[in-house]
């Protein structure tokens, strides 16, 4: 497992436009994401970490415990009222 938020290659130049790319839309400087290796290309390539819903029907190593995913299932947030998940998981730092 491998969190985005860190600097995999040694010129930096992948991670810190995905760094910078999370940063200008978000404002976030540093944020993390939990996933496994295998998925980390297609996440530098889409330059996007998407839902679990978005996933759905995709090709790609899960890491999630599926009872954990069944009562997250479950969850609405109630602000939006969309179901969690429909968004990404990640741990910020703010600035």
């Amino acid at each position: 497992m491998i969190g985005v938020g860190a600097n995999f290659f040694s010129d930096g130049a992948v991670a810190k436009s995905l760094s910078q790319t999370i940063n200008e839309k978000y404002q976030v400087w540093i944020a993390h994401h939990m996933t496994h290796i295998d998925n980390l290309r297609p996440i530098l390539h889409a330059r996007e970490i998407m839902s679990y819903n978005l996933m759905r029907g995709q090709s790609y190593r899960n890491l999630a415990n599926e009872d954990v995913q069944a009562g997250r299932a479950a969850i609405v947030v109630p602000v939006t009222g969309k179901p969690l998940h429909d968004y990404v998981p990640v741990l910020s730092e703010l600035d």
